[in-house]
């Protein structure tokens, strides 16, 4: 509130400009994730946020975008199994979210669409679902990485699956 509306989006318009041009001098393919971060997250802000699974889908899509961003900062390959855990990962800690919030409304007895208008979307059996779902793809996508070759021949050892367990402790505890 301390800025007037208009001094506040031309900053935000300044600030667009300078990253993406900052981005442009490492790495063309970084100024267009950051474009499309940014543009993802105004969509996010003006209202994509109310819809049921595209606020979930979306978040999840930043951290996508946030590793493809690392990887043509540094350059280094993507690796295929990087994106698939990370987008896993994070569609499942965010449902997890909007199951909380749902849980918590219903059992406080309040308006879920007080908490979060994306909520009307949202059923607790369903949410369940969909975490259960993602917990397991997860997990097989984790052990399908430390047993691939590329992985095995990174780290120079198959015994990566014996970190399985501290996934399946990590993910079960959330």
């Amino acid at each position: 509130g301390q800025l007037s509306e208009k001094a506040a989006l031309f900053m935000a318009i300044a600030l667009f400009v300078g990253a993406v041009s900052s981005c442009f001098l490492l790495s063309w393919k970084l100024a267009l994730v950051a474009s499309a971060y940014a543009i993802m997250n105004l969509g996010y802000s003006l209202g994509l946020k109310r819809i049921a699974v595209l606020d979930v889908l979306i978040i999840a899509g930043g951290f996508l975008l946030r590793v493809a961003a690392g990887a043509f900062a540094l350059p280094v390959v993507i690796s295929p199994y990087l994106l698939v855990c990370t987008g896993l990962l994070a569609a499942m800690l965010g449902f997890g979210k909007r199951a909380h919030e749902l849980r918590q409304a219903l059992d406080a007895g309040r308006d879920p669409l007080a908490t979060r208008p994306s909520l009307k979307g949202y059923s607790v059996s369903a949410l369940r679902i969909v975490l259960i779902t993602l917990a397991l793809a997860t997990l097989i996508a984790y052990a399908l990485y430390s047993q691939d070759g590329r992985t095995v021949a990174a780290f120079g050892t198959k015994n990566l699956i014996f970190t399985l367990p501290f996934c399946i402790f990590g993910i079960f505890r959330f």
